[in-house]
């Protein structure tokens, strides 16, 4: 394995030796995983209006809402860069839900520490603007849903590449 910024060719990875050996080279791309910045990993005010605060660790966010105890937890399922998939597991009885997001640190910024910008726009459930939480409707339909053994794939499942969505902010 090898660090994924690292330039890889056949001049600086691989020799020859040996005389006329026919030789094959197979180089695969590993999966990334998908971790949370150590800087972001803590507890935040988040500026979502049905959000008491949400906590980042290293592999998950933990979204608390007003008005009751209700957690939303959500899985990261792939990264590019500051882009993330997040995975809501159970949102409807039969699907789970998804968010893309992009996450910009603000470091200019007196006020807001990061900006989360959503990614993806969200697949309307009949009858339905929102998924359903702790007996409460929540998340404004930013959720869109999927079979619970769908592979989220960041380029496939993510519509945007710029949010056309407004802007939700963390602060301490």
């Amino acid at each position: 394995m090898v660090n994924s910024k690292t330039n890889l060719t056949l001049d600086n990875t691989c020799t020859a030796k040996g005389g006329h050996m026919k030789q094959h080279i197979n180089i695969k791309r590993t999966g990334n995983g998908c971790n949370f910045p150590p800087e972001l990993r803590r507890t935040w005010n988040y500026t979502y209006q049905a959000a008491r605060y949400i906590v980042f660790s290293k592999k998950s966010a933990n979204l608390h809402l007003l008005g009751s105890k209700a957690v939303i937890h959500f899985t990261c399922e792939g990264k590019d860069g500051n882009m993330f998939i997040l995975r809501v597991s159970n949102a409807t009885r039969e699907q789970d839900g998804f968010m893309c997001w992009l996450i910009k640190k603000l470091p200019d910024d007196p006020f807001y520490s990061y900006e989360l910008a959503r990614l993806n726009n969200f697949a309307l459930v009949p009858n339905t603007t929102a998924c359903t939480f702790a007996g409460g409707t929540v998340l404004d339909g930013k959720l869109k849903l999927v079979g619970s053994a769908h592979r989220l794939n960041l380029y496939k499942d993510c519509d945007w590449f710029e949010s056309a969505a407004r802007s939700e902010y963390l602060y301490v």
